[in-house]
Parts: structure tokens; sequence; C-alpha cells
């Protein structure tokens, strides 16, 4: 079972849990991302496994006389296991291993099971149990990446489970589903919402339920005190903004998983989210078209006809937000977004010096360090302008690096590296084309992005 970050596949493990225990079923939890479980060796995972059924359903088996190391583990785990079969009155034990990425190959944070082929041995240990064994043991894993059951081979060595598991997507909530879950959470709140919000929602975020409960809080705090209120679209419509900008960091943290594993994936996406559907098709063209059953499968893109849509609008404002692409190819477009992102960098880079400088050394000595960018000689022709004034219009972009460059210590906590700032500023700087009217290539639009973004990220 896999699907996005907070979708929900726990709580899916817990609701299955639950059902075995009502039936008098046997089963254990392994939570994969807990270092005290993938910081084990593989043989060591499996004499975990092991005590953990002992300890659960208190079986003395007087396991400990046997020894779990690299050239018995695999022997004595079947010896064992069959043991507690018996003494579990023959019933199948189900083992769940959640987060399953974090004993993966390739994506685990410990280094044995990420580059070394401790994932492969336990997989072979398992398998081989379970071949000889199928009404003594299953499994289910689950994890928002399924790569370790896609890849056929690791380290010239047949993957144990590329064949055993087809991986299935856990699918994001419906309308229905939303009102439910909403509603639910409405009368807690004392919040009764129109029938309209529901479908937006779900156009807005997709039917992710981890979005849609945060979202559902910060409507809690928006609205009237007076309890039980009702929320129409209107006060919905008003604050979206607001949500938009307070689910930004959960977005990026849900997307994360195609960033890093599926960055062919993540383009495709954002292609399509800033450049649309016919660039998105063009890029398609080029790759082979299962690189999109990641997006399909996640539910984040759908095909109607012959157009493909990205579900969760907040989705495509983030990949908007952060991207790089060109949203249009034209050099007018170029020159204009150049020129209003540097603006609105100029204008926030003012603030902060003057906040700054009044802040730490009061108005006079602010104003001279103010003044020390300009040359002696000019100094006296703005006597008698308020260093507020001085600050706003005075001043050009050169200056403002100056100023914060000779004043380092002052403004390190906002910028915290100097010479990536003092290259980032020349970068802004030097390609002012739109004042210059000159061409700008690909390259050097992509350049000024990278610079634009690195100091809008600091004043930010």
């Amino acid at each position: 079972m896999t699907g996005l970050r907070k979708i929900g596949k726990t709580s899916v493990l817990y609701a299955l849990m639950r059902t075995i225990d009502s039936k008098d079923g046997k089963y254990i939890f392994i939570d994969c991302q807990n270092p005290s479980i993938h910081g084990l060796r593989w043989y060591e995972l499996l004499k975990t496994l092991i005590e953990k059924l002992i300890e659960k359903y208190e079986i003395n088996l007087g396991a400990s006389e046997y020894i779990f190391d690299e050239k018995t583990a695999a022997t004595n785990f079947e010896k064992v296991m069959l043991k507690i079969f018996a003494e579990l009155n023959h019933k199948r034990i189900l083992l769940i291993f959640d987060e399953i990425e974090m004993i993966s190959i390739d994506t685990s944070s410990s280094e044995h099971w990420k580059s070394d082929l401790d994932f492969v041995y336990f997989w072979q240990t398992i398998r081989a149990f379970y071949q000889v064994h199928q009404n003594e043991i299953c499994f289910i894993v689950a994890g928002v990446n399924p790569h370790c059951v896609e890849l056929a081979s690791i380290k010239g060595i047949d993957n144990p489970i590329f064949s055993m598991i087809n991986p299935v997507y856990l699918d994001l909530f419906g309308v229905d589903d939303v009102k439910n879950m909403v509603n639910s959470i409405g009368k807690y709140m004392g919040l009764d919402f129109d029938e309209q919000i529901y479908s937006k929602l779900v156009d807005d975020y997709g039917g992710h339920p981890f979005l849609i409960r945060h979202i559902c809080s910060l409507i809690n705090k928006s609205v009237s005190l007076d309890r039980p209120v009702k929320v129409s679209k209107y006060d919905y419509l008003r604050e979206k903004i607001n949500y938009d900008i307070a689910i930004s960091k959960y977005i990026e943290q849900i997307i994360q998983v195609l960033k890093i594993s599926y960055p062919d994936e993540y383009s495709l996406l954002e292609t399509l989210a800033v450049q649309g559907n016919e660039a998105f098709q063009k890029k398609l063209g080029f790759k082979n078209l299962s690189t999109i059953h990641h997006l399909t499968g996640y539910g984040v893109l759908k095909k109607h006809r012959e157009t493909y849509f990205i579900t969760i609008e907040a989705l495509t404002k983030y990949l908007k937000t952060n991207s790089d692409l060109l949203i249009d190819e034209s050099m007018e477009s170029k020159r204009t977004a150049i020129s209003k992102r540097r603006n609105t960098v100029e204008i926030e880079l003012r603030k902060i010096i003057y906040t700054v400088f009044i802040t730490k050394y009061g108005k006079a000595e602010a104003r001279e360090k103010i003044l020390k960018a300009k040359k002696t000689e000019d100094r006296k022709k703005f006597e008698g302008i308020q260093t507020k004034e001085l600050m706003e219009e005075v001043y050009y972009f050169p200056e403002l690096k100056v100023l914060i460059d000779k004043n380092w210590d002052d403004f390190s906590r906002v910028f915290e590296d100097k010479a990536k700032f003092n290259l980032n500023m020349d970068i802004i700087n030097a390609y002012r084309v739109d004042a210059h009217a000159k061409k700008i290539e690909d390259d050097d639009y992509l350049m000024i992005n990278i610079a634009l973004k690195w100091i809008e990220g600091c004043i930010l």
C-alpha cells in the first residue's frame, strides 16, 4: 500500500489491526521509521520480529537459545517462526511494515539498508519462508515510495519482492468522503458548512485528508467565536489566500517524495502547472508513458480525453511559485518578470536596512551609516531630507548592496552567507535587461531567477 505523505496510510493500518483483533487474528506492527528499527542490520531485524511476537502473545519458547547472525539468521528464523505458529493455535501471522522506504534500498537513512545488501538478505529470508509456509505467515508493506518493489534487481541480484508485490495506491477523498469528515470535525468546533464548500475543498486540495483537516482548523480560527456558526462559501473564499499560504509548507512535505525519488515525474508535473498541457504533452512525448504512472497512482494527475489535469489546485500554485520555468517565452514577458521581482526585492531591502539601523543605532547614527554609501562630496545634497525618505527615494540597488556588505554583522542573520549575498546581488544588478533592452538568453534568465530566488528566500 502506497500513497502521498499524510494521506492516512498508517490510519488504514490501524483500522486493519483493530479488525484483526476483533477476529482474534495474529499480527505484529513494525514502524520502520523508528531508528531502533532501521538502525538494525538485516539479521537483527529478523530477531526483532521474533521477539515482538513472543512479547505480544506472551509465548515462552526459549528463543534466546537461537543465534541470529549473518550465517544462521535465515535458518533460525524459520525454526522459531514455526514454533510460534504452533503456539498460536496454527493461526496465520501477518507482518505489517509501515514506512517501508526506511529499510529499503536507495531510500533509507541508514547506510546498510540504503547502499548495502541488507534489504536483499532480509527479504530473501522472508520470501524463502513464505514460499514454503504460505499458511503460516503473510505480510503487508506501506509507505510513500514504492521504489523498493519496482526495482527488478539490486546490485546485480534479483530483487526478492519485485514479482511478489504490486503497489496499491491509497485514493484521495471524493466529495462524499470530504463531507463526512468535515461534518464530523465541524460538530466538535460548532461549525456548520455550506454544501458548496465540500466540492471547493476537493477542487482546491484534491481531497487530501490531512490538508483538508488543516484547512478546517484554519477556518475555525478565522470565523466568529460565537458558536454554533454557519460557514458560507464567501467566508471560505475571503480567507482562501491565507489558507494557501499557511499550508504551503505541508504541500512541500507531501510532494517531497517526487522531488527526491521521481525527478522526471516532478519535472513533468511542474511543466503542466507552469506551462500548460501542450508543453506537458510535448515533454511527455520524449519519455516512456510509464513515467506518469506514479503521478496518476498518487492521485495528483488525471487525464480527461486528451488533456491532463493536476487534481490539487494548491499544488499547482506551489509549483508555479517555486518554479524557474518560463510561463511565457516572449522577450517582453521575461523583462517584465525580472523587473517586477527586482523592484520588489529593492523595496524590501530598503525596509530591512532602515529598520535594522534605526532599531539598533537610533536616528542620528543610523543616518550617518546610511550616508556612508554616498560619496563624501555628495552628502551635503541630502541635508534636510528625512532619513526614511532618503532611504526610499535616493538609494539605488548597488548602494543597498554596499550598505549591507559594509555592515555585515548587522545583517548576517538575515542573509547568512556573505559570499552568496554579494554574488547574487551582482547577478541581479548585472542583468538589467529590462532597462537596457538587451536580448536575454534562457541560461541568463535561469541564472537571474536563481539569484532572485535566493535573495527573496532570505528576505522572507
